[in-house]
């Protein structure tokens, strides 16, 4: 346990600001890229994790590769946010697959407008990530 929380110590250490940079107030909504692992990575053996949202718990997804990067972005024009403005960090979004359908009526408010939707099905589980440039010694980015 407690190599565990030197490790953890350590590595939030050498995080120091560059995490930081990562929650900036102005940079309060995310922009997602396609992400491909690189040549000869073995693909990942899928991961079974329990989900508990405010649409229910589900239990025992099977997540498997990364699909998405979603870096932390700053939004100019195009309407104005219906809550303040909180940085947030990188996520990289996982495809788990698919499971039940649901249908779930909500209402989603943005500054695009307010919409009546219908969530049908899960599409992606996103983790907050800690981003570097290149290979693991390299530069971390803001």
């Amino acid at each position: 346990m407690r190599l565990r929380w030197i490790a953890a110590t350590a590595l939030l250490a050498a995080l120091g600001a560059p995490a930081a940079a990562q929650l900036d107030p102005a940079f309060n909504h995310l922009f997602c890229y396609n992400i491909v692992p690189q040549p000869g990575q073995l693909p990942p053996t899928p991961v079974l994790v329990d989900i508990e949202t405010q649409l229910g718990l589900e239990q025992q997804v099977s997540v498997m590769r990364s699909a998405y990067l979603c870096a932390p972005a700053k939004k100019t024009g195009g309407g104005i946010d219906p809550l303040p403005p909180v940085g947030v960090p990188h996520f990289t979004c996982y495809r788990p697959k698919r499971g039940n359908k649901r249908n779930v009526v909500v209402q989603l408010t943005d500054q695009f407008g307010t919409g009546t939707y219908t969530i049908t099905s899960r599409r992606l589980l996103c983790a907050p990530t800690v981003k570097m440039l290149g290979s693991p010694s390299g530069a971390f980015l803001p």
